[in-house]
This record gives structure tokens, C-alpha cells and sequence, in this order.
């Protein structure tokens, strides 16, 4: 091959290289916009799940008051029930005797 056509060669190998460089470029850029639509749905998705748990967090909050105030007048209530020994005691307010007798050997017959 002459002098020119080595040139032309070298010169065609070198655009060569340089358009597959922009094409990895481009490949890259493709790629990474992809990931970013992916990340923005990702986003979206989470924004609603927030929003979700905002709205089920404030029911939540709602209650709470209601619930507390219940418990506290559920306490009362069971409070006002118990007789006093109860209340100085831990439970029972009399024993029972024991169960005397209940196993008497059998009598023998006098007759």
C-alpha cells in the first residue's frame, strides 16, 4: 500500500476509534437514563407510601386520645369494684377452711 493509503487507513481506524468511543458514550448516557426514570418511579412510589403512613399515622393520632381516656376510666371503674381487703391484700379476701374429711377411710361394718 502507498504512502496516502497507509494515511487513509490510519485515518480511518482513527475515526473508527473515535466513533466507538462516542457509541460506549452514548450506550453509558442510555444506560444512565434508564437508571434514572427507574430511580424517579422508585421515588414516586415511596412519595406514596408516605403519604399512605401520613394519613394512617393521623387516624392513629386520632385515637390514641380516645383509647387513653378509655383505659383510664376502665381502671376506675375496676378501682371502684374491688372491696377494701382486696385492695390491702394481694387477691382473695378469705381463705377457705380446708376440705377436712373429704377422704374418710370406709367404716367397718359393726353388725
Amino acid at each position: 500500500c502507498s504512502k496516502d493509503c497507509k494515511k487513509n487507513t490510519n485515518s480511518l481506524n482513527s475515526k473508527i476509534n473515535e466513533l466507538k468511543s462516542e457509541l460506549s458514550e452514548s450506550d453509558t448516557y442510555r444506560t444512565l437514563e434508564l437508571y434514572r426514570e427507574s430511580n424517579l418511579e422508585s421515588i414516586k412510589i415511596l412519595e406514596n407510601e408516605v403519604e399512605t403512613l401520613k394519613e394512617e399515622k393521623d387516624v392513629v393520632d386520632g385515637k390514641l386520645p380516645h383509647l387513653l381516656k378509655s383505659s383510664k376510666d376502665l381502671e376506675n371503674i375496676i378501682k371502684s369494684q374491688r372491696s377494701e381487703k382486696v385492695k390491702e391484700g394481694v387477691g382473695y379476701n378469705a381463705v377457705p377452711p380446708p376440705a377436712a374429711d373429704l377422704y374418710l377411710s370406709p367404716k367397718k361394718d359393726l353388725s
